[in-house]
């Protein structure tokens, strides 16, 4: 089983990077541009990620805004930023 990793970064050449190296390590990545978004997939389809990953400098929502709202939804998620 893969683990599902929802990964938001909003400089795309790099979320594209990181993406391709950790589906290479066997991971399932969604990766998503902006907070908002991020926050809206999470919430959408909420105990399907095992792990969020962030940037800290997010157009809108910034990092530490998304990681609240997230921890609202879902406070045992492991987050990394």
């Amino acid at each position: 089983m893969k683990h599902k990793i929802l990964f938001v970064e909003d400089e795309i050449d790099l979320g594209n990077v990181v993406k391709q190296y950790l589906q290479l390590m066997n991971f399932e990545v969604d990766l998503r541009t902006t907070g908002e978004d991020g926050l809206d997939t999470f919430k959408q389809v909420h105990g399907h990620y095992d792990l969020v990953i962030t940037d800290v400098q997010l157009p809108g929502i910034d990092g530490f805004r998304f990681a609240e709202e997230i921890k609202k939804v879902d406070d045992a998620i492991p987050f990394c930023s």
